[in-house]
């Protein structure tokens, strides 16, 4: 056939193959593909030429075309309905403590750029496959009540965000993701609600011996707190569960240290002395020199094992010494079984008596035992003070 010289003709098999894909291709727009074939009568009449049973497939086509259109622009609006609100100090408390929907906790700063880099990308993942499951909430590190919070949820560097649901942090991550990688994360966060909706979630939750306390989100230094008072009212367990869950979380590293020596602690009194060493020689090095706990809980390991290897029971040593007070040996190993006890101010004395019996027994061994517990403890404990003045007294 002749056509206009601006119009190039094509191959009817070219056509053919062609008008397929255009057809089939949910992302091609009815007004595209009508643009196409205005601009190209010969097309159809090509499809006519070879086989007119083509023509009633390629309408359905078409209007298939349109109609998926229609309803991917509809789904597409639908889902950008995340509620975003920016925190306060007035709505932080509906908003984000006693929200009743997961809330997607993002920390950030006017002046940072990957924050801002960040904000349209999470913005699109969440509008697209949280839909209204999530609310999204910001917060400006710049603020006191930024900076109170960040420095709970142990911020380091931004952005980073945070879920918060039913009272504990499910799922974290920091920098910036590419789209993809966050379009992952997004639909691996809402299969994660969906499951709890199925009762999925509370099976994870019983399984790592966690329980939801209200609305309240979960913060280290609350578990860390709650695991010390359970150490106190002797329970071992929950009190490991407490430590344990603050040293599963990465997000909560700062608080890992004394977590650890939560479980040592715990570790002790349920009988578990490897247990106990495995925790503490799992604390960074960086730690003794900070925190007191950490450098009392090593001492007690320490002097725990080595009471362990005392044969004889505290009331037979009890015996001994008072039916010889020069029996240095029986009055050592009693300082080490009231030490591992935690009875520190009975460890002393015993020590003590030894000093003023012979300062140099075993090359020193009472002085330094002494020396122990007050590293252990710190300069400011009472026991500490104590201490040293019985030393210095029994010394000169």
């Amino acid at each position: 056939p002749t056509q206009h010289d601006d119009t190039k003709i094509m191959p009817a098999s070219h056509h053919h193959h062609h008008r397929l894909m255009l057809a089939s291709s949910t992302r091609t727009s009815a007004r595209r593909f009508s643009s196409l074939r205005n601009k190209n009568p010969f097309i159809i009449n090509k499809f006519r030429g070879i086989n007119s049973s083509f023509i009633p497939k390629i309408a359905c086509l078409q209007q298939r075309t349109m109609q998926d259109a229609f309803f991917f622009s509809a789904r597409m609006q639908a889902k950008r309905n995340v509620h975003t609100v920016a925190l306060n100090e007035e709505n932080v408390q509906s908003e984000l403590l006693s929200a009743a929907k997961p809330v997607v906790l993002k920390f950030e700063a006017s002046w940072c750029g990957p924050c801002q880099q960040l904000s349209p990308i999470l913005t699109k993942s969440l509008e697209t496959y949280a839909d209204d499951k999530v609310v999204l909430a910001t917060l400006d590190v710049d603020t006191p009540m930024g900076q109170e919070l960040a420095g709970r949820f142990q911020v380091k560097t931004i952005p980073v965000v945070f879920v918060l649901y039913q009272g504990q942090v499910i799922s974290h991550f920091g920098g910036v993701l590419a789209q993809p990688d966050m379009d992952k994360w997004t639909e691996e966060l809402v299969a994660m609600i969906d499951g709890d909706a199925t009762g999925d979630q509370d099976a994870q939750v019983s399984e790592q011996g966690t329980e939801k306390e209200g609305d309240k989100p979960w913060l280290p230094a609350d578990a860390i707190k709650d695991g010390q008072i359970k150490l106190k009212q002797g329970k071992y367990e929950d009190a490991m569960r407490a430590f344990g869950k603050v040293v599963s979380d990465p997000t909560a590293d700062g608080y890992h240290p004394n977590a650890l020596a939560g479980m040592a602690r715990a570790s002790l009194k349920l009988g578990k002395m490897d247990d106990a060493k495995n925790c503490v020689e799992s604390i960074p090095n960086a730690a003794y020199e900070t925190s007191n706990e950490v450098r009392a809980v090593a001492a007690l390991v320490k002097l725990v094992e080595s009471a362990t290897s005392i044969k004889e029971s505290k009331e037979d040593l009890q015996k001994r010494v008072e039916q010889d007070k020069n029996d240095l040996k029986a009055y050592y190993d009693l300082a080490q079984l009231f030490a591992a006890e935690e009875n520190y101010d009975e460890a002393v004395n015993k020590a003590v008596h030894i000093i003023k019996k012979d300062k140099s027994w075993e090359k020193g061994a009472a002085k330094e035992f002494i020396l122990s517990i007050i590293k252990a403890l710190g300069d400011d404990s009472p026991v500490s003070t104590k201490a040293r003045t019985k030393l210095a007294n029994a010394m000169f």
